[in-house]
């Protein structure tokens, strides 16, 4: 590729990085976030540093933002029989906003089409 070619791009991202972003919309006033972590068996070590990890990030929220309530539901899943049926609990009874992690990949990748339909955020 050419040098400018090359500038002008590395160009374009910096200069859209430096964009300030508004909130259009202000925060709900509650949210609730699902979270699909092994909490016993083989991998419970990192099931737990990651619901450590969500209730600190949950801690911090709270402090900035006191007028929006954050409830983190957690199910203990990995395989993709259990995960599913918890996601459908998730979705159609604690009706979650967002699904917030997997540890597990395996039973990360069937709950795909189930998020599309209900259109939920999911992050991993």
């Amino acid at each position: 590729m050419n040098k400018n070619i090359i500038f002008a791009i590395i160009a374009c991202i910096a200069l859209s990085s430096c964009t300030p972003f508004t909130r259009t919309q202000p925060l709900q006033d509650e949210v609730t976030i699902g979270v699909l972590v092994p909490l016993t068996g083989s991998y419970a070590t990192h099931g737990t540093r990651i619901k450590n990890g969500f209730e600190l990030a949950h801690d911090d929220f709270r402090a900035n933002n006191p007028n929006t309530t954050v409830t983190i539901l957690y199910e203990d899943v990995c395989q993709p029989k259990d995960a599913l049926t918890s996601l459908n609990k998730l979705l159609d009874v604690d009706k979650i906003d967002i699904l917030g992690a997997s540890f597990c990949l395996i039973g990360f990748v069937p709950a795909i089409p189930i998020l599309e339909q209900h259109k939920t955020i999911a992050f991993k």
